[in-house]
């Protein structure tokens, strides 16, 4: 017996089963709150119930709407002077090499749907004029002004363009100290690229409660929080807060004045979420800056704003497996301009690396089908002599061992973490998204036509019952196959063409050897 292998692969297993438990079974997919700095919202004059309501007052001012656009590396931006805020965002998308699109991630559909929205507890004022407006190389810049009864309000935004980064510099100018002070509340709404519609209509991803997370600062780092677990609730000074969805984030991201006293969220149609930055009373003139970041859930883009936005790549604790293999599945895909294409050059790429695993696993499967047809030759030669078949039963185990099981079951369990990792971004990567390959138009979503849920189902059998003469060995393997395609059926087309391309890759692996092995 081959003390080794057993021992690895008894570890194998246990880190494998460990990690399926985290995974799969008891994962949270949302952090825990963050009880010293989240509170419910009391009815105290200390700890005021939340505010949501915004009375604009200049409701019948004559005025002209003025929209600018602005574009960026990866965003492009329409700010309106009613409000002074966002009422569009759109994402640049480059969904193949030969096709750039404009994806809807914002949109406001109402005076309180813009973002960077600013609310006063008394009359808000609504129209803007714009001021000044400076477009450069690296940086935009638009300065809003507005009156209110009693002072003036302005808004200079500084948006980068080679980052996703908005800069926001708000001054509260009232014409004398005011008896009854104000409260700010700055109002800007979670991204959803979700709703945005593909090349195919039937391929448009539905908006899901579990789609949409807030962010918050979770004791000195990011995480995101469900729905269900904002509401009645604030944060206390918070250095982030925002929203996401499964590929985009928007949230402040440095507030360095302390502008926000205090954070919370609103949830609104359909899942969609909006978050509120309220200051102090405020009765004399006083300025603060606050960053913002919004834009792609993209390692790159959160290292050049705030390295802490990392938490929310949502690749576990396989995180450095699943970058190394976002890296280089983007290389291929600068090679092929095509990610179906770099799919399955990324499946060779790891199929070659685990080669000398994998035909180890071949030789030790080899070696047991082997050692089985001995031990059930010895059984029907010396059935009536047990002392005889003892003895052949030993000879059979001293010629071939008891380790090949171990080797054997070392490639498939090598093979779950990578599958793991692959998971991860072949699911919720924005590079993936409206990504075609062949008759699929969106490489994140499942296969409309269940094609590669039937080519995994067949082509695993065909592993499965090519080493099993038995027909109840193979009505298993049947029924194991039938069962791995209905579960790909429900996973992205990017994950089923990974396992695809595994298969047939073991396929005509096992092929080869044996053609090679009987020379």
């Amino acid at each position: 017996m081959n003390i080794r292998d057993v021992v690895t692969s008894v570890m194998v297993a246990l880190g494998i089963t460990l990690l399926f438990q985290y995974f799969f079974i008891g994962r949270q997919t949302v952090a825990p709150a963050p009880v010293e700095r989240m509170r419910t919202a009391p009815k105290s004059d200390v700890h005021r119930p939340l505010d949501f309501e915004i009375d604009f007052w200049d409701k019948a001012v004559v005025h002209q709407v003025e929209v600018t656009e602005i574009d960026t590396d990866r965003m492009r931006y329409s700010f309106s002077n009613e409000g002074a805020a966002i009422v569009k965002a759109e994402l640049k998308h480059r969904a193949d090499s030969d096709l750039m699109v404009l994806l809807p991630v914002l949109k406001a559909n109402g005076k309180e749907d813009r973002s960077f929205l600013i609310a006063f507890d008394q009359k808000t004022p609504y129209y803007f004029k714009l001021v000044n407006y400076e477009d450069g190389l690296e940086v935009a810049k638009l300065e809003y002004q507005a009156e209110f009864d009693g002072g003036s309000l302005n808004k200079l935004f500084t948006v980068h363009k080679k980052k996703p980064q908005i800069d926001l510099m708000v001054t509260f100018s009232p014409h004398q100290e005011l008896v009854a002070p104000y409260r700010l509340r700055l109002i800007y709404a979670a991204p959803s690229v979700l709703g945005s519609t593909t090349k195919d209509e039937s391929d448009r991803l539905q908006i899901r409660e579990d789609d949409i997370f807030g962010v918050v600062d979770n004791r000195g780092s990011v995480a995101k929080k469900s729905l269900d677990g904002l509401s009645d609730k604030y944060w206390e000074a918070p250095a982030v807060l925002g929203g996401m969805d499964r590929y985009l984030v928007f949230t402040m991201v440095n507030n360095p004045d302390q502008f926000a006293l205090r954070g919370y969220f609103s949830v609104f149609g359909q899942n969609l979420l909006k978050a509120y930055l309220e200051s102090a009373a405020v009765g004399t003139k006083q300025s603060w800056t606050m960053s913002f970041y919004m834009g792609p859930k993209d390692a790159v883009a959160f290292k050049a704003v705030d390295s802490k936005l990392d938490n929310l790549m949502d690749y576990g604790i396989l995180a450095p497996l699943s970058k190394l293999f976002m890296r280089v599945l983007n290389l291929f895909h600068d090679y092929t301009g095509n990610y179906g294409w770099a799919i399955i050059l990324l499946t060779i790429l790891i199929k070659l690396v685990t080669l000398p695993i994998s035909l180890r696993g071949e030789r030790s499967t080899r070696q047991m089908f082997e050692m089985q047809r001995k031990m059930e030759y010895a059984q029907q030669r010396y059935r009536n002599d047990p002392e005889a078949l003892r003895r052949a039963q030993a000879e059979v185990v001293q010629k071939y061992g008891m380790g090949g099981m171990g080797g054997c079951l070392l490639p498939m369990l090598l093979q779950v973490p990578v599958f793991i990792a692959l998971r991860a971004i072949l699911t919720s990567s924005l590079e993936l998204y409206m990504a075609p390959f062949l008759w699929i138009n969106n490489l994140v979503a499942a296969d409309p036509y269940y094609i590669l849920p039937i080519l995994v189902g067949i082509c695993m059998f065909v592993q499965m019952s090519a080493n099993n003469s038995d027909p109840r060995k193979q009505m298993s393997s049947f029924a194991f196959a039938i069962i791995l395609a209905a579960m790909f059926s429900g996973f992205s087309a990017g994950l089923s063409l990974y396992f695809f391309a595994s298969t047939v890759l073991n396929l005509i692996q096992t092929s080869l050897y044996r053609k090679f092995q009987a020379a």
